[in-house]
């Protein structure tokens, strides 16, 4: 009777399958498996391409063209089936039999994705060195109700666990500035649930002050003092918005009276997009500014936001348009706002309760999901009749990122590569967390920068000496 592998061991070696591949790969190429273990003697591949298999050994089928007919190029991967260990990769033309997917990037166009699909923690990347940057970010929300907390939440820990954004870089202003909201109908507020639906635990956003316009203004006092030339802010807002005849604006309490019976459209005052540029004008010059809006109306915003921006780069996106509403939508058994919902999960690389997206965000296979790809991914997958927009003003703008960004030095890359490789081994082996992984490695980052650049500059100036003289006289040799 054919062996079996472990599940633990077959999870280790998915994750190094998907790991093996290229950014370019990762896009085009489907990965299956066959949970038999091939015993030492036996042979695979079809008649005409046998291969012998010479110790035991698992088979992960690489399939580099899956839209094509059959034969074309694809490969067998084989591992050791007790230490889960890659041993050495076969060219080949036809599949085996008996294979089991498990990462499927590429679908025909009418075939659902599985919801099993498989996906693996981001691949490993020497860490950020330059810019010296901060990262700083402002979440509002005026007449918080259920859906607008949850997407909250999760923007927040994205924010926090999967970019390392420091907690206490992050402005929460929500409702009257504790975890309650304002119930569906309008009247009378409720205690938020016990927990997120998102994953089953406690809510762990720390709302720091009210959805109010004087709130707002405070936030950006606070953030005036810190802002530096080399920061990032991302500014996200939900909750409810509309439009007149002066433009699109935010809806906000006037006060919060108690009670039941509280009707709180009564209480509604506007800010306006006008009103919101103001606050962004008076803000220091900085690297990049972030923009993503979720309620009706928002798409107004954008002009505002993008000639008041004292950012270098900016990037701006909405939900829906200046004279179009947003909309709500279930997912997990619970309340969202779709367009943010998508967004932030395009940015998180998983859903609120760690299911797999439906395809990858990173269209480019730059190994980062930027601005760009977060917006197409979410007006893909926004089924609830949002109508998204996006605009952006500045160098790259469109590829801004909430991840730190960095200059490359490759022998930089090359001493973290081999040095730092184990640890994240340990991730690809659920030994470690990858929010507890993404936070040491930031502190450890952080900690060889100034040493890294300094050694890196003098290096380089040293280079820059030594090799003047060589280019200067081999170019007037040329030349001259």
């Amino acid at each position: 009777m054919a062996r079996e592998i472990d599940v633990a061991t077959l999870e280790q070696i998915k994750l190094h399958a998907v790991h093996l591949l290229t950014p370019t790969q990762a896009q085009r190429t489907n990965l299956s498996f066959k949970r038999q273990i091939i015993e030492s003697g036996e042979q695979i591949g079809p008649a005409n391409q046998r291969v012998t298999i010479d110790e035991p050994s698992l088979v992960v089928f690489a399939d580099d063209d899956p839209l094509a007919n059959w034969g074309h190029a694809c490969r067998y991967l084989l591992y050791d089936p007790q230490s889960g260990a890659f041993r050495r990769e076969i060219q080949a033309r036809l599949p085996i039999g008996g294979l089991e997917p498990f990462y499927t990037p590429v679908q025909p166009a009418e075939t659902l994705i599985p919801s099993n699909i498989f996906w693996p923690p981001p691949r490993f990347r020497c860490p950020i060195i330059i810019p010296e940057g901060n990262r700083y970010a402002l979440l509002f929300s005026g007449f918080t109700m259920q859906r607008h907390l949850n997407d909250l939440e999760f923007c927040y820990r994205t924010l926090k666990d999967i970019y390392a954004v420091p907690p206490e870089n992050i402005i929460c202003l929500s409702f009257d500035g504790t975890l309650t909201v304002v119930n569906d109908g309008w009247t009378g507020s409720s205690a938020a649930p016990s927990v997120w639906p998102g994953d089953g635990t406690p809510y762990q956003i720390a709302i720091s002050g009210q959805g109010t316009l004087q709130a707002l203004q405070g936030a950006f006092s606070l953030l005036a003092s810190k802002l530096g030339p080399d920061d990032l802010l991302f500014i996200h807002t939900n909750n409810h918005g509309d439009n007149d005849s002066t433009g699109s604006y935010l809806g906000y309490p006037a006060s919060f009276p108690t009670g039941s019976n509280v009707y709180w459209g009564s209480e509604w005052v506007n800010l306006y997009a006008s009103t919101f540029a103001g606050l962004l004008g008076a803000l220091p010059r900085y690297r990049a500014l972030i923009v993503m809006m979720e309620q009706c109306n928002s798409g107004g915003f954008g002009p505002s936001v993008l000639s008041s921006s004292t950012a270098a780069a900016t990037s701006f996106a909405a939900a829906a348009s200046a004279t179009t509403s947003s909309y709500g939508a279930t997912y997990l058994g619970a309340p969202w706002d779709a367009f943010a919902y998508q967004w932030i999960a395009a940015m998180a690389g998983h859903y609120p309760n760690g299911t797999p997206l439906v395809s990858n965000p990173d269209i480019d296979g730059s190994s980062v999901v930027d601005v760009s790809d977060a917006f197409y991914y979410a007006n893909t997958n926004d089924s609830a009749g949002d109508s998204p927009n996006m605009s952006s003003a500045g160098p790259d703008a469109d590829k801004l990122t909430l991840a730190e960004e960095y200059i490359f030095i490759w022998f930089w890359c090359y001493l973290w590569r081999s040095i730092a490789r184990p640890y994240y081994d340990a991730v690809l082996q659920r030994q470690l967390t990858l929010t507890d992984f993404y936070g040491k490695l930031n502190e450890a980052a952080r900690t060889l920068q100034h040493a890294i650049v300094s050694e890196s500059d003098e290096a380089l100036l040293n280079s820059r000496r030594k090799l003047s003289a060589q280019i200067s006289e081999a170019l007037r040799a040329s030349f001259e």
